[in-house]
């Protein structure tokens, strides 16, 4: 069951979740109107994804010697790419039949993970990074988009909120690309800095006051929050394993990015999501690593 459980990612699924319903708060939605057949949709694509993203890299993490359920033999392959494959097809037909407004979005995003997990290794180093922060943003306005479609769902939520999440997983993204080989401890700090300080991008016209103030607070706090265990690591030149401890941390911290855009619409209840998403992630991590 563990075994599973490490190969599903169990341990950022609130990160997930909160994208769903962020969606439906920033487009101002009713929340008691949510789509549950399209969040069953959404987890079930991105479970299929972390599944299929093991299965097609069993080479490479053999040659890394790490230690996945599917390299050490835990689970069958065959049984982890028939799992993978099957969730995308139920997520696909529950989209058709019960949230018709999301089945072009649903297809697009199943595409979008299609192209990251199956592309060759060469090829995802450069264009990996994008596809992720495609399908986030595509994440992000599932919710929404359940109930008012994808197009006015984009122009609800405003392209600040989508485009500093996706610039966080992008260049989140381009420092877990180095994970394999590792890489000097500068380089690590320019796409974490670069990561952090997407959410600038939610501070553009907004009146200066002090709920103003209480949020560039805030998103400074995320900032070192972001960069103080790479700042503080001495070595020149990190290895594969600091980089992916300092991934892991990244990841962890995504729900403040969406935390940071809820209280800039006031949606008090949202933020407070976000926080518990980050313990909810770290404390599940702890025992279930998101390897």
């Amino acid at each position: 069951m563990i075994a599973w459980l490490k190969l599903l990612r169990i341990a950022l699924i609130p990160t997930v979740v909160l994208d769903f319903f962020t969606g439906v708060w920033l487009a101002d939605l009713p929340i008691a109107n949510i789509s549950i057949p399209a969040l069953t949709a959404l987890i079930l694509i991105y479970h299929g994804s972390m599944v299929l993203n093991d299965w097609r890299d069993q080479e490479v993490d053999r040659e890394a010697n790490r230690k996945r359920p599917l390299t050490q033999g835990l689970i069958p392959s065959n049984l982890a790419l028939g799992f993978g494959l099957l969730s995308y097809i139920f997520a696909w037909t529950i989209c058709q039949y019960q949230a018709p407004l999301n089945a072009e979005l649903c297809t697009w995003l199943i595409f979008v993970v299609l192209a990251y997990n199956f592309s060759p290794i060469k090829l995802r180093t450069h264009i990996g990074p994008a596809l992720l922060a495609t399908a986030r943003s595509f994440s992000l306005v599932f919710g929404a988009s359940a109930l008012v479609g994808p197009e006015k769902a984009f122009l609800d939520i405003t392209y600040p909120a989508i485009m500093s999440y996706a610039l966080f997983f992008l260049f989140l993204s381009r420092l877990a690309s180095h994970e394999e080989e590792g890489l000097p401890r500068l380089k690590a700090m320019t796409f974490l800095s670069m990561a952090s300080t997407a959410p600038l991008l939610l501070f553009i016209e907004i009146e200066f006051t002090l709920h103003y103030l209480l949020a560039i607070s805030l998103f400074l706090a995320f900032c070192f929050s972001m960069l103080k265990s790479v700042i503080a690591d001495k070595n020149v030149f990190l290895e594969p394993k600091h980089v992916q401890l300092f991934v892991r941390h990244g990841l962890s911290h995504a729900p403040l990015v969406l935390g940071l855009a809820l209280l800039r619409e006031s949606v008090w209840i949202g933020a407070a999501a976000s926080l518990l998403a980050v313990i909810l992630v770290k404390n599940i991590a702890q025992k279930i690593p998101p390897e």
